[in-house]
């Protein structure tokens, strides 16, 4: 949607911020499966290390860290609310990992709106 184009305009290195996530990684598929095994877990805490504290620790610039996550889960978490919540529709909400955790991820913004959340636990 335009509020996440108006958001990502915000970042102050679009470029280097795009090369980071663009480089392979030899220990992608380690990271992968230590998300997997957190997520799996609802370990909140281990999630918000991996997802934003490893993965961006070579970003040391808070404004942009705030457009890339915290204002953008802001506007999601409206979006959920107005778009499903309010108008009692179903919906399946895809967003990515980082945005799910930490003080300002989308399921702590929602918890203090006074939504009851639930993890679903994992088929084995």
């Amino acid at each position: 949607p335009t509020s996440q184009i108006i958001a990502f305009n915000k970042l102050s290195d679009h470029d280097g911020f795009l090369q980071m996530n663009l480089k392979e990684e030899p220990e992608m598929l380690q990271q992968m499966n230590r998300i997997l095994n957190a997520w799996k877990c609802g370990n909140q805490q281990i999630l918000q290390k991996i997802l934003v504290s490893e993965s961006f620790e070579e970003i040391n610039d808070k404004t942009f860290m705030r457009a890339l996550l915290e204002d953008r889960n802001h506007l999601m978490t409206e979006g959920i609310i107005e778009n499903y919540i309010k108008k009692k529709r179903s919906a399946f909400v895809m967003l990515g990992s980082a945005h799910f955790v930490g003080p300002e991820g989308v399921l702590q913004l929602l918890k203090e709106k006074g939504y009851q959340l639930r993890q679903f636990q994992a088929l084995r």
